[in-house]
């Protein structure tokens, strides 16, 4: 399990939103918004969706759903929505804060 953090407001889909700019978050990552406002473009499946702070990553910021979409997560607040879910799409997961 690795934690995964955003370093710009941005696409899932585009690795220039993710810290390292080479890989998207995968199976098993902790997944922090980091400030920043991500908006989740494709079905994703991680550990956990984060707007609490990390080992690294700062808290707040949000994760928004476009389209229809399965976000397979467990979803862990802190002082903002951690996810904004339209009610066409699915989430598999536990909702914490």
């Amino acid at each position: 399990m690795a934690e995964r953090y955003a370093v710009a407001t941005g696409n899932w889909s585009a690795v220039g939103t993710w810290d390292g700019g080479a890989t998207l978050p995968t199976t098993g990552d902790d997944v922090h918004a980091n400030t920043y406002t991500v908006t989740i473009d494709q079905d994703v499946t991680v550990g956990t969706l984060r707007t609490t702070a990390g080992g690294t990553a700062a808290a707040g910021g949000a994760f928004t759903v476009s389209g229809t979409r399965t976000v397979t997560a467990d979803c862990i607040a802190g002082t903002s929505k951690c996810l904004v879910i339209n009610n066409s799409s699915v989430l598999i997961g536990n909702t914490t804060g």
